[in-house]
């Protein structure tokens, strides 16, 4: 049996995604997280973003309108949302350096210490959207291509939400220690 680990781009998938479900936690080098993690971190978006998936492609196949194309919502949205993520990204490594002490003075367990893995993961399910969403271009307007195309569309939006409490908590915890 071929390990996930060794397969190239699956293998930055498990990673960032192991990372994610650790909460940032260093175990994720040697570990591969619990299932109860992967259930808490990741399962409930997914189920949340599969249900709404369904519920619009069967209503858009029930209406029968052109209108709705997940495909054309994620790569006309997704690689703006990846660029601005990448810059804020680049952005925390130029953080003061009393921002790392403070993380160091709260422990393993700091929610900061989540931020790089609570940063990647979106980062990822970015790029993994963009480029499904840009191979399922050139099949037709399918229910399974919609269906398949939504999910990556509502999880994405759903993890964009994880970015912005990332950064909020960042961007208050750099404000308030400048006082």
């Amino acid at each position: 049996m071929i390990k996930i680990k060794k397969i190239p781009i699956l293998r930055v998938v498990y990673r960032i995604s192991n990372a994610y479900c650790y909460k940032g936690d260093m175990r994720f080098v040697m570990y591969t997280a619990p299932r109860h993690l992967w259930l808490s971190r990741i399962g409930k978006g997914v189920f949340i973003s599969l249900l709404l998936s369904f519920l619009a492609s069967v209503l858009n196949a029930f209406l029968g309108n052109d209108l709705y194309d997940p495909r054309k919502m994620v790569l006309g949205t997704f690689p703006s949302i990846l660029g601005f993520g990448i810059g804020v990204f680049a952005l925390l490594f130029a953080l003061p350096k009393e921002f790392n002490q403070h993380l160091d003075s709260l422990g393993t367990d700091a929610q900061a210490k989540m931020l790089p893995a609570d940063m990647a993961y979106p980062l990822m399910v970015y790029a993994i959207s963009i480029l499904l969403c840009g191979f399922f271009t050139i099949f037709g307007n399918y229910f399974v291509i919609y269906f398949f195309s939504g999910f990556l569309f509502y999880y994405g939006i759903l993890v964009t939400f994880d970015l912005l409490s990332s950064i909020f908590s960042t961007a208050m915890f750099v404000f308030s220690s400048k006082k």
